[in-house]
């Protein structure tokens, strides 16, 4: 960070982390929280939405079960004090920003529903590919639930197979016939964690169906 913005204490910072996680010097990520008042073209409030991140993230489990680590004790996570953008809007805050911090790779900013100002920076480009890891939950969580509203998906509770129906002719695990939509949105279709299994994992890549079961569904 270029700008000498303060560490926040564990009273105010990201998780509510004492000093020995949460030191600037020794970590490896950092919070800058950005409030802005701008995405919005009646009322107000979005400039509160750093404080309410950093307020509600006092309630998360430390433990990363995917990582299998408390990534905050393993590699340290720093809040800063909040940036402030004063009257800069749009392209002049996403420079106040780029001004800020050495190491962003790109930032959009919606307004209205529309995008108004988008900057890369630090060899950032929309071509460049990021490491998405649970996001891509969070978007298929949300495509469904769109799915449902719409009437194009009638339940949760459908079998995976009923999907994949050439797939269905190939299955010989009976369990995986009992797979729902709603076992895989909650982690619960059985199958092992591709990342401790070599073999599981080429499959995946390969884009093979996963042939292996460890536990029933639900579990």
């Amino acid at each position: 960070m270029k700008t000498p913005l303060r560490a926040l204490g564990k009273k105010e910072n990201f998780l509510g982390l004492e000093g020995r996680m949460s030191s600037y010097g020794s970590s490896k990520i950092v919070v800058l929280p950005v409030p802005y008042e701008h995405t919005v073209s009646y009322g107000g409030g979005t400039g509160r939405g750093p404080r309410a991140i950093l307020d509600a993230s006092r309630y998360v489990e430390f433990y990363d079960e995917e990582l299998g680590t408390e990534l905050c004790a393993r590699v340290g996570i720093a809040t800063l004090g909040r940036l402030a953008l004063g009257k800069s809007t749009d392209a002049k805050a996403i420079a106040k920003i780029r001004a800020a911090v050495e190491k962003l790779l790109g930032l959009l900013v919606i307004k209205n529903g529309q995008l108004v100002a988008e900057g890369y920076f630090n060899g950032g480009s929309r071509e460049r590919k990021a490491p998405l890891q649970s996001v891509t939950k969070s978007y298929t969580s949300a495509l469904v639930g769109i799915a449902l509203d719409r009437g194009c998906l009638s339940s949760i509770d459908h079998k995976m197979l009923e999907f994949f129906p050439k797939q269905a002719e190939r299955i010989t695990d009976p369990r995986k016939r009992q797979i729902t939509v709603r076992h895989l949105l909650q982690m619960r279709g059985g199958y092992p964690w591709e990342e401790t299994d070599p073999e599981l994992w080429q499959a995946l890549l390969k884009g093979h169906l996963v042939r292996r079961r460890r536990a029933s569904c639900g579990r």
